[in-house]
Formats: structure tokens, C-alpha cells, sequence
């Protein structure tokens, strides 16, 4: 049987017009729960200080309502991400699982998955991509991307 979600993280909005009665999830615990960074106030931090679009439009604040389908376009270090959202996390799970919340849109890997579907490699995707290219700093590993 699956877990109840706290009602702050995945909800139903309350409108009573057809899809708009979708659950969703706050920005900012989704993104932890993708293993964007290292902590929730990391993440919540990063939704407030950079242009980060949802659906074409800018989001709103850690607390937009993420859902499932939603387009997400996040400029990283100087390069546009591109997620289409899968599902909505029920907890922070291990890389395999982070993986399994997002599709990787962007021109660099077409609509391929951000990680292997056998989940090798630790971390998040998309730092694990850029210590890959040696291009994040040790601060950066502690949870801050600058």
C-alpha cells in the first residue's frame, strides 16, 4: 500500500474544474527529490535566485505547483536543462530512482534519461554530468551550484 504524502508536498489543488483538480508537488521538494542538490533549502535557494520556467512561464516561487507533464527549463552553470516532469517523488530516494521522476529533454541528449536505467553512478545526473566534464567546483558538491 502506498505511503500518505504529507499534505504540504503532493496534493490535490481544491478547484473543482476538470484537470485543474490534478496532485502536485511543491517546486522546491521535487527538485530535492530529483537530486537537482544536495538539500531542500539548497533547492528552495535555487528556484529564488534563477530563472527557472515551467511550461514556458516563470515560476512563481519554491512553492509552485509541479505536475506530472510539466515542462521544466533550468539554466545550470551557462547551459539550458530541459525536464519533462514523470512523476511526483514520494520520498528522496537513491540516484536510480531520482532518474525515474524526470526525462531529459534538452538538445545534449535528445528524450533520453538523465542517468542509465541501471542506475550506476552516484549523486544527481546532472552534477554527475558536470564532474564529469570537470567543470564543478568543491563548493559545488557541498550542495551550492554557482
Amino acid at each position: 500500500m502506498p505511503k500518505a504524502r504529507h499534505p504540504e508536498d503532493a496534493r490535490s489543488s481544491g478547484r473543482s474544474s476538470g484537470t485543474e483538480a490534478a496532485p502536485y508537488q511543491r517546486l522546491d521538494k521535487w527538485l530535492w527529490c530529483a537530486r537537482l542538490l544536495r538539500t531542500r533549502s539548497a533547492c528552495t535557494r535555487f528556484v529564488r535566485e534563477n530563472a527557472l520556467r515551467i511550461n514556458r512561464n516563470p515560476a512563481s516561487g519554491p512553492d509552485h505547483r509541479l505536475r506530472v507533464g510539466d515542462i521544466l527549463t533550468l539554466m545550470v552553470r551557462g547551459r539550458v536543462v530541459v525536464w519533462r516532469v514523470l512523476a511526483l517523488a514520494d520520498r528522496r530516494g537513491p540516484p536510480a530512482e531520482a532518474a525515474r521522476l524526470y526525462e531529459r529533454l534538452d538538445a545534449e541528449g535528445g528524450a533520453v534519461p538523465a542517468l542509465p536505467a541501471d542506475g550506476e553512478g552516484g549523486g544527481s545526473p546532472l552534477l554527475l554530468h558536470c564532474e564529469n566534464e570537470r567543470r564543478i567546483s568543491p563548493a559545488s558538491r557541498s550542495g551550492e551550484l554557482d
